[in-house]
């Protein structure tokens, strides 16, 4: 039997399938998520308030494995990176138990925002949010997540985007955004420091979250 991967822009179809996919790998992978113990049901809020209504079909892109038997091709997503506007909006009220996430979140990019979009007058609809990405278990060490994002920066060469930003709660995701695609890396919280409203969610998870961005004026000549 012969497989091949591709990489390909998501369509329409694939929406409900890389939701469950997404939100799976999230709250069984993702260190944050596994801290906060948030199942699909925990996680699912926020896919559904900040993702899945403002997914860009263009720049997400999944990679599909083809295995070949005879005539027949059998097709499985097996890893994605998801992007949506940066100005993509959710209701926080209807989070739940993800909310501390989303408040880690707002903490990386107020610095990105005031120190980087502000001065260059640059707004938040022209910043593309490379925001999550999963692989199938199994599917680890083959560089799919790398040449997804790689593609997924190849594709939004398009004039709409002036920038690139992504949070990593983790240090697979953090290594190939700096080290495989350029990104910079700009602030970082240390898990166990991160205090809203009088509390430390993480305060017992070592490690850390870094956001990081990559100027896309420079076009791909860049990356």
């Amino acid at each position: 039997m012969a497989t091949r991967i591709i990489y390909r822009s998501a369509r329409p179809s694939d929406l409900a399938f890389l939701r469950n996919f997404v939100v799976d790998t999230f709250a069984k992978r993702e260190p944050t998520s596994r801290y906060l113990k948030l199942g699909t049901a925990g996680f699912l809020p926020f896919y559904d308030e900040y993702v899945h209504p403002y997914v860009d079909l263009k720049t997400t892109v999944v990679a599909e494995e083809h295995r070949i038997e005879g005539k027949r091709v059998h097709s499985e997503i097996v890893s994605c990176l998801v992007n949506t506007p940066y100005d993509a909006v959710g209701d926080p009220s209807k989070l739940g138990r993800v909310l501390p996430l989303v408040n880690l979140i707002d903490a990386l990019d107020k610095p990105f925002k005031e120190g980087v979009l502000k001065p260059q007058n640059i707004p938040e609809s022209r910043v593309l949010h490379t925001l999550l990405g999963a692989t199938k278990e199994g599917y680890e060490g083959k560089r799919l997540f790398w040449n997804a994002m790689s593609e997924s920066l190849r594709l939004a060469m398009d004039g709409r985007w002036d920038m690139a930003v992504a949070e990593c709660t983790a240090w697979g995701t953090r290594k190939v955004c700096r080290d495989a695609v350029g990104f910079k890396e700009g602030s970082i919280i240390q898990y166990k420091d991160f205090e809203v409203d009088g509390t430390k969610p993480f305060e017992h998870l070592e490690g850390e979250a870094v956001l990081l961005w990559k100027d896309l004026r420079k076009g791909v000549d860049e990356m």
